[in-house]
């Protein structure tokens, strides 16, 4: 084995490192959820392995997920945070590394959150005021509508009043 070789480990090997992890198929939904919310990826590397059949002896090689010794202690540290927090929550905080607020420190998060909540605040309060002007604006439209149907309305009566035959005129 090469030097590089050396600095990963295999699944089974890491299943046997690290207390809490009860079976390589729970490392295994574990490295795809991070691989597939959290943007990390892990290494893939061939191990070869020997089949044997009618034809005699063959080596094969498999494409198998390789883990690096700072990735085992980070599933060191998820296993310790799966009773407290839950395990997707686990995940991300270890190995989401893009995701600032979770990197962050809790009294950190609510400082954001709050600030996050208070340019929230202010988008609301800008629409309610023009909302408020829109709404006083309607308001005066339907007074201004409402004196020039009055308004109509009294002159049609006058109208009305004014006029003798109605549709039928007299000849002259």
């Amino acid at each position: 084995m090469t030097r590089e070789e050396k600095q990963y480990y295999t699944a089974v090997e890491v299943q046997k490192r690290v207390e809490g992890l009860n079976s390589v198929s729970t490392l295994n939904k574990w490295a795809n959820f991070i691989q597939t919310n959290c943007n990390y990826q892990f290494y893939y590397g061939f191990i070869s392995f020997e089949v044997f059949g009618k034809n005699g002896r063959k080596v094969r090689h498999r494409k198998t997920r390789m883990f690096t010794p700072t990735e085992i202690e980070k599933f060191e540290q998820v296993a310790q945070l799966i009773p407290k927090i839950g395990r997707s929550e686990a995940l991300k905080q270890i190995f989401d590394e893009n995701n600032d607020k979770q990197v962050l420190e809790s009294n950190d998060r609510a400082e954001l959150f709050r600030k996050d909540l208070e340019k929230m605040k202010e988008k609301v309060d800008k629409r309610l005021e023009i909302l408020n002007t829109n709404q006083l604006e309607m308001n005066r439209k339907i007074r201004l509508m409402t004196q020039w149907i009055q308004k109509l309305e009294r002159t049609e009566e006058n109208t009305e009043s004014e006029t003798f035959g109605g549709w039928f005129r007299k000849k002259r």
